[in-house]
């Protein structure tokens, strides 16, 4: 239906249509009981202006069950949808009243409303939609009464006016939905609330909510300075928590889990806190912040969601501080264009990515662990980033995987046990990797592409290949360790320009240092022992330098080099070298045949293996350091604790040892010096580190219950441990004792406590900040109800002062009371324990029962009741309204009548003998309604009576008369054929006595009743007739004419009688037409086409006598006039047959009754009979007449 106003489509079915089902444009449109089901696009379409939408069903439908498009002071009741994407779009909506509706099972939004204003939606349903309401840009919505199971609100706003909606009295899975505008320095309970949304809020708090499949949990909305605290949120189809478009609110101590999305969201809300929170099983983030700067989320745990434990997103110069992040599906940590980003102290464990850093320069990653997943830690196109003192180990793949991240530093970090590679840095430039361990991976460290890279102090131990180079130029590696790595410790593959220094290279399974088609680097100081091949150089490998190092004791060859001018030697100082011998020069096995010429001996320090450092529980045993020495001729060692000899002695084996269980709890320094007979030697350094992670040991002390009042009410702790330090002692969460704890007993007196629970907590804490708790609870009861005497009942005269009831009463723990008078609840008030008075004054007569109820705070309660009686002995007063005389017809008529008295109750108001109202009395005035009442005279009565039975009555006349003249209708006038009858109708309203109808101002017709007055009218002459009536009453008359025109169209009519044929002599011939005419005028007869007869013509017929005519043949011819000048005319043939010409035997005798006769022959002077009408002929004239006698001939040869 398009662009059709005012049309209505009812108890109509449409389905499988392949968009819309029923399609309505137009205005002041109905679409009642309709249904609309499995259509491609939209059950029901519906725009414009002023339509009511009632009872329709909507279901199955591929988008919408009903698609609502610039609807404008229209209603929706009583509507359904269900099973589709959306139940009820709404689009452009003004003005528009939604009520009663019901949408569930729908894929999306039960409800959603965009971009309308000025709206109401009460009592509708919405039920395990996604989202229950979907707002959208809309302003001063009104959500009244609503009913939202397993959904909720989801409101969207580009600014806060478009969040500024009334929404009270609606419910959500069985708790109020809280939406809460404006609010300052508040707290609010959310333990009432199944969803809360706040909306331009400061300094709010929220606690205590529990949100299941609520949309969203708790969502704050262009506020600053609130809070979720202490709240669960969880099964809800978009968010656990979300803050959008405000500044420093923070969710605390809370989880969100099992959401359909994030668990928290942040959006576009600078400094945002999360804290303490736990996020986990979400469908997509744990916690996930776009555009939300400089923010901290500390503490929390993000685990096994779906997509990311945390997702930073344009949210730089934010902090991701000691949270737990673990087995969510793809990163644990992502952080995407978000610079300045700190990611300090999170564990990071079982992600398939631990942390992923993109497009965020100057992103510092300290102290985390990134474990279990497929790579550790994940930099691509993220400049000047720090990655330090982190623990990357049992990585599938990477621990750390660096890409096109220039000015990259990575510091004091151990990767260990991850399956490729330890570090993998690609394509990027001027890094620095310093201090870091790599173990037990295919590469421990694998620089790709890179220029001006520092490799300082780094670790490579038991990997495939210790530290591989591969297209590395202008770069340094130096004092780093290679040690037991399967296959290299050092592997340059097609690099120029590095410099391998001062490094320790030992225990390689087959090369300490491999040169692969590598030009002009150089080799220089380095440590090479033990190794299958000391040093390899490669055919293609040119220019390098390798001087001062000392290559030692490798099992196959010390050095070989295959390729071509690469100098061993300075010029000055060559490689010192463990088989010299006494040579004064080195030639390097190899192609290459290349010569040290300035080689050394090489006599090295013996060698010791570094053990971890220890870290042990104080008073555990069993705790020592082995160091594993190796030396040609090992000779003595000494050992320090912190820079003290404690032990000393001669080398037996290959190692040496000391227990070091015992210390008391700190760090010590155990430093190890190895002497050879040579007089060389080195030194390895463990540090020991005691610590006490047991917690103190505490006895429990019952819980306490005991009556309100009660005394000697005490329980006492006592507290055991190594090293104790202090106690504090909190009652609930304040602090009430504390100080140096050694032992002693503590012992707390709780008597004197209110009614109530209340936690008392010690913590004691030992030398190491280990702390154990005990708490006990305390209940204090109250069992006893309060005590109140009984005061004497109360009697006085109405309009007496001075009374009232005091109730004495004792109570220890007083709540309120309630007084009721008979019945109704007049006091209600908070009890201090004093007594309680109340005044009973001015009472109308009668008896009132008062009853006090007194309620302790533990709702122990006692009753009292006094009865307090009023008299009164006088009835009550009613004015005296004047009688009234009222117009027949009018309205706003009534009758007033003033009472008074202490104690009204009812009223009765007779009209004559009928009772026509009564009830109670309410007010100063009783009041008649007089209106509709017929004419004459009525006696109205009321009656007052008060409780006491006393009673006053009054009675006022009404006479209801009409002073109005009648009515009369004007009937159009009426334009008739001439010989037409009718009637005329009159209606009559209003009273009237008599009437009289005039014809052309002759009276016709008169009455005295009736409503309706028909006149009849039968054959009106041509013309105007003019029909008039009058009506009268005793006030006034009326009168209407009207007009009957007459038209006379028609002309007269005449019949045709038979020629006529007769013999010569008979008589009684007649000629007899006919004619008919209403309005007849005049006739003519012809003979022969000669006039001989005529005149006026009243309507009769016509009858001509035609004896006596001599034989011949006549022709006699009729013709007759109405007054309108039409006329008819008609001949007749007459033959008169000659006596001779007649055969005899032919001839039959007839009788005639006709006496009239006409001459033999037409010539004849004879008279004429002309006969007019049914009787006897009439002479109308004499004609003279030639007489011609014929020869009578007979018949015959």
């Amino acid at each position: 239906i398009w662009a059709s106003p005012n049309c209505t489509v009812y108890n109509s079915t449409a389905y499988f249509n392949t968009e819309i089902g029923i399609y309505f444009v137009g205005e002041n449109g109905t679409i009642l009981e309709n249904t609309a089901y499995s259509n491609g696009d939209s059950g029901f379409k519906i725009s414009y202006i002023n339509h009511e939408i009632i009872g329709n069903i909507a279901y199955s439908n591929t988008e919408n069950g009903f698609r609502i498009l610039e609807l404008i002071n229209s209603t929706m009741i009583q509507n359904t949808a269900n099973g589709s994407v959306v139940g009820f779009y709404l689009d452009n909506l003004g003005n528009t009243n939604c009520s009663h509706n019901v949408a569930y099972d729908n894929s999306d939004s039960g409800f959603n409303i965009y971009n309308s204003d000025g709206s109401t939606f009460f009592n509708n349903s919405m039920i395990n939609n996604t989202h229950g309401i979907h707002i959208e840009d809309s302003t001063e919505l009104i959500l009244l009464n609503n009913t939202l199971t397993n959904n909720g609100i989801y409101a969207n706003g580009f600014e806060v006016d478009f969040m500024y909606h009334t929404v009270e009295h609606n419910s959500i899975n069985g708790k109020k939905l809280g939406y809460f505008v404006s609010l300052t320095d508040s707290v609010i309970d959310g333990s009432q609330y199944g969803q809360v949304i706040l909306v331009d809020c400061t300094n709010t708090n929220v606690t205590d909510l529990v949100a299941i499949n609520a949309t969203i949990g708790a969502d704050i909305q262009f506020s600053s300075s609130c809070a979720i605290i202490n709240s669960v949120s969880r099964y809800n189809s978009r968010y656990g928590f979300r803050i959008q478009d405000s500044v420093r609110c923070t969710v605390r101590d809370s989880i969100a889990e099992y959401n359909d999305y994030h668990g928290s969201f942040a959006f576009s809300s600078s400094e945002s806190v999360f804290d303490n929170l736990t996020s986990r099983f979400n469908e997509m983030s744990g916690i996930y912040l776009f555009g939300a700067e400089e923010s901290i989320l500390v503490n929390n745990n993000a685990s096994m969601n779906d997509q990311y434990g945390i997702y930073l997103r344009f949210s730089g110069y934010s902090s991701v501080i000691d949270n737990d992040i673990l087995s969510n599906t793809d990163y644990g940590i992502y952080i995407y264009d978000s610079e300045v980003t700190s990611i300090i102290s999170n564990g990071v464990l079982w992600n398939s990515e631990g942390l992923f850093i993109e497009l965020s320069d100057s992103v510092s990653v300290l102290g985390n662990e990134f474990s279990f997943g497929q790579i550790g830690i994940r930099n691509s196109q993220s400049h000047s980033c720090s990655i330090e003192n982190n623990i990357v180990t049992q990585n599938e793949q990477w621990g750390l995987y660096i890409d096109s991240a220039d000015l990259t530093e990575i510091y004091n970090n151990t990767f260990t046990n991850n399956e490729d590679y330890g570090l993998y840095v690609y394509d990027s430039d001027n890094g620095v990797v310093e201090n870091n361990t790599a173990s037990q991976s295919i590469n421990g460290f694998y620089l790709q592409n890179c220029i001006n890279w520092t490799i300082f102090n780094n670790t490579a131990i038991n990997n495939l290949d210790g530290f591989s180079f591969r297209f590395l130029n202008d770069s340094i590696a130096w004092n780093n360790t290679a040690e037991q790595n399967s296959n290299y410790g050092f592997n340059l593959l097609e690099s120029f320009n590095v410099s391998l220094q001062h490094s320790r290279i030992t225990n390689q399974g087959y090369t300490g240092i491999l040169l692969m088609d590598t030009e002009n680097c150089t080799i220089f100081n380095n440590l090479i022992l033990e190794n299958r091949f000391g040093i390899y150089v490669d055919a293609d490998s040119y220019y390098n330098l390798l001087y001062y190092n000392k290559i030692g004791f490798n099992s196959q060859l010390n050095a070989l080099d295959q390729g071509t001018e690469n100098m061993w030697h300075n010029t000055s100082h060559g490689n010192y070298w463990s088989d010299l011998g006494s040579s004064s020069t080195y030639l390097i096995v190899g192609n290459a045949e290349s010569v040290d010429l300035y080689p050394y001996h090489l006599d090295y320090a013996p060698i010791t293996n570094h053990p971890d450092d220890i870290s042990y529980e104080l008073g555990s045993t069993g705790n020592s350091i082995l160091w594993e020495v190796a030396d040609s001729d090992l000779d003595s060692y000494e050992i320090y604790q912190d820079g003290s000899l404690i032990d000393s002695g001669q080398i037996v084996g290959d190692s040496v040892s000391i227990d070091v269980s015992g210390l008391e709890i700190g760090s010590y320094n155990f430093t190890l010096f190895v002497n050879d007979t040579s007089g060389m030697s080195s030194t390895d350094t463990v540090f020991v580190d005691v610590y006490d992670s047991t917690s103190p040991n505490i006895n429990h002390p019952s819980d306490i219950e005991y009556e309100l009042g009660a005394s000697n009410n005490e329980f006492a702790w006592t507290g055991t441990d190594l090293d104790l330090a202090s106690y504090t002692i909190y009652q609930d969460g304040g602090v009430i004792f504390s100080g140096i704890y050694s032992g002693q007993i503590l012992t707390i007196n709780v008597d004197g406590l209110s009614v109530g629970e209340y936690n008392f907590t010690v913590i004691i804490l030992d030398g190491s900040g280990n702390s154990i708790t005990d708490t006990v609870i305390v209940t204090v009861v109250d069992t006893t109800s309060p005590v109140v005497d009984s005061p004497a009942d109360i009697t006085y005269d109405e309009g007496e002062t001075g009374y009232n009831i005091t109730w004495q009463t004792d109570e220890l723990d007083p709540a309120r009371y309630i007084i009721f008078r008979n019945g109704s609840g007049i006091v209600i008030d908070d009890w201090d324990g004093d007594d309680i008075v109340i005044d009973v004054d001015g009472l109308s007569p009668g008896t009132y029962n008062y009853t006090l109820y007194l309620v302790d705070e533990s709702d122990n309660e006692i009753s009292d009741t006094i009865w307090v009686t009023v008299v009164d002995i006088d009835p009550p007063y009613v004015s005296s309204p004047e009688d009234k005389l009222i117009e027949y017809g009018t309205g706003g008529n009534r009758i007033v009548w003033f009472v008074s008295d202490t104690n009204l109750d009812t009223f009765t108001i007779y009209r004559n003998v009928s009772l026509v109202a009564s009830g109670s009395v309410a007010g100063d005035n009783v009041t008649a309604y007089i209106d509709m009442l017929d004419e004459g005279v009525y006696n109205f009565t009321v009656t007052v009576v008060d409780t006491l039975g006393a009673s006053t009555s009054d009675s006022v006349i009404v006479e209801v008369i009409d002073t109005s003249p009648p009515g009369v209708s004007d009937p159009s006038d009426i334009s008739i054929e001439l010989g037409s009858t009718g009637n005329i109708t009159w209606m009559i309203s209003g009273d009237y006595t008599r009437y009289r109808v005039y014809q052309n101002g002759s009276p016709i017709e008169s009455g005295t009743t009736g409503v309706q007055i028909v006149v009849n009218f039968d054959i009106l002459s041509v013309g105007d007739h003019n029909f008039t009536i009058m009506v009268y009453n005793e006030y006034d008359s009326a009168r209407d004419t009207m007009f009957v025109f007459v038209h006379d169209n028609t002309p007269p009519t005449i019949d045709s009688p038979e020629d006529i044929e007769y013999l010569e002599g008979e008589t009684g011939n007649f000629i007899s037409w006919q004619p008919f005419d209403f309005a007849p005028d005049t006739f003519e007869i012809f003979l022969n086409a000669s006039l001989i007869i005529d005149g006026k013509w009243d309507g009769s017929n016509i009858s001509l006598n035609v004896d006596n005519l001599r034989p011949g043949t006549y022709i006699f011819e009729l013709v007759v006039y109405d007054e309108s000048g039409h006329s008819v005319q008609d001949s007749i043939t007459v033959t008169v047959v000659p006596v001779g010409d007649i055969d005899p035997t032919s001839i039959t005798t007839t009788t005639s009754t006709t006496t009239s006769t006409l001459p033999t022959n037409p010539q004849d002077n004879a008279p004429l009979f002309l006969g007019i009408g049914l009787g006897a002929g009439v002479v109308i004239g004499i004609v003279l007449i030639a007489v011609v006698v014929p020869l009578l001939k007979k018949r015959g040869p």
